[in-house]
């Protein structure tokens, strides 16, 4: 089990994968499926109303092949919860296909309230672990380097409006 983030200032996302059994091991005493856990860890800021969401759309499990995997043949679900500290746990629970080897990808939305200009570095942490395992954990640190985003646009059209300003005392 491995696991990496990156991310996606543009977006302000995180992305990430997390490679499960890749050598395609029974991992489950012959049971057809494990339980993975993997949680994402952040601190409460009130000032900032800092929030990581996840983009359950993004969650997809990628077989060996890379084909994604069917969702009648794995299922998730994903729980957010805040301690006394203000430390918030979003933990995704997964029941994974057991003999094959996964990719388990996914992606946290990151909001805060903060001007444009705000040039901040904040981490994530991530853990993950197949339960029943003990050496099946893997953790990562993610670096966000919250950049201002460039924008740009361009307007055009086909109608207007011509306005001309004359003075009042010699309009003739």
């Amino acid at each position: 089990i491995s696991k990496s983030g990156s991310w996606d200032n543009n977006n302000r996302e995180i992305n990430y994968q997390l490679s499960l059994n890749p050598n395609s091991q029974d991992l489950a005493a012959g049971q057809p499926s494990y339980i993975l856990k993997d949680t994402l860890t952040y601190q409460e800021d009130i000032s900032t109303n800092i929030n990581y969401e996840l983009q359950q759309a993004s969650v997809q499990l990628v077989d060996s092949t890379g084909k994604t995997v069917d969702k009648t043949l794995w299922s998730w679900k994903v729980e957010k919860t805040k301690d006394t500290s203000g430390t918030y746990s979003s933990v995704i629970i997964a029941n994974i296909p057991n003999f094959n080897k996964y990719t388990l990808k996914y992606t946290y939305s990151v909001f805060r309230d903060v001007p444009s200009t705000d040039n901040s570095s904040l981490t994530a942490n991530n853990t993950a672990e197949i339960q029943g395992f003990t050496s099946g954990k893997t953790g990562t640190t993610t670096p966000i380097e919250w950049r201002q985003v460039d924008a740009g646009g361009t307007a055009s059209t086909d109608k207007y409006y011509s306005f001309t300003k004359v003075d009042s005392e010699n309009y003739g």
